[in-house]
């Protein structure tokens, strides 16, 4: 997988501690992903959604059958009510 910056960006805003999870996730939810895309699991050719969970974050990718690109959301998880 390759990060194309100009066709990232991030809306809203990340506390300091999210920002800092972010940082150290990022790496995994991309090693996650990649090994998701080589197994078939994550099919470039059809939608299929995923959602992965790492460091108080969420992660949904979606290829949306675009034949090569995965885009990706990527938010703090909500806390439960208990």
């Amino acid at each position: 997988m390759h990060y194309l910056a100009d066709r990232a960006g991030i809306r809203g805003r990340f506390s300091d501690a999210d920002a800092y999870h972010l940082d150290q996730a990022f790496p995994l939810l991309m090693k996650q992903l990649e090994l998701m895309l080589t197994s078939g699991e994550l099919n470039p050719r059809h939608q299929h959604t995923v959602t992965l969970y790492a460091k108080r974050l969420t992660c949904e990718a979606d290829t949306l059958g675009s034949c090569g690109y995965v885009y990706m959301a990527v938010y703090p998880t909500p806390e439960t009510k208990k």
